[in-house]
């Protein structure tokens, strides 16, 4: 199983984003401020290679998986742990979460904050804040998990047809 750690603020939203919108999105049914190219970019490869989401962003601390997957309609099966040191590097909650799951073959982490451990540092994709997930990004994502950025048909779903864990 291939996982991908995300980030929400700096990837899915950004400034960019808050200034087109007319706001920064504070809730996830604030849909319209959020980045859809990028959203639907991570769908598509979700879609295409299996690829399953965990949360690494705060947002998990105030959402469900459950509530985050429908949102953005990702394969989101659960959430790093809140347990770093200093309860600000989420690189020590990703390596918690990578040991509890030794069926992870591959993963890769997306994140507008470079507080990462430095063994994971080749499977890192840093964002903008300002610009959020760029075409670069994904594609840096792509080739960290060895899948092409072309792949795929949009909106294959054939993740759908496992059952999630919090379902």
């Amino acid at each position: 199983m291939k996982v991908l750690f995300l980030d929400i603020d700096g990837v899915l939203n950004s400034t960019k984003t808050c200034v087109a919108t007319g706001g920064y999105p504070m809730e996830l049914h604030h849909r319209a401020a959020f980045d859809w190219m990028a959203i639907k970019l991570l769908q598509r490869l979700c879609d295409s290679s299996g690829l399953q989401v965990v949360l690494s962003s705060a947002w998990r601390l105030h959402y469900s998986v459950k509530e985050v997957a429908d949102a953005f309609d990702l394969p989101i099966i659960g959430a790093t742990p809140r347990n770093s040191p200093d309860g600000n590097e989420r690189g020590y909650e990703i390596r918690d979460w990578l040991t509890a799951h030794p069926e992870v073959s591959g993963y890769a982490i997306i994140d507008d904050d470079p507080d990462m451990l430095e063994e994971q540092m080749p499977y890192f994709v840093h964002t903008s804040g300002f610009e959020g997930m760029t075409w670069a990004n994904f594609s840096q994502l792509c080739n960290i998990l060895n899948e092409s950025p072309m792949a795929g048909n949009v909106r294959d779903r054939n993740w759908k047809s496992a059952k999630l864990a919090w379902e």
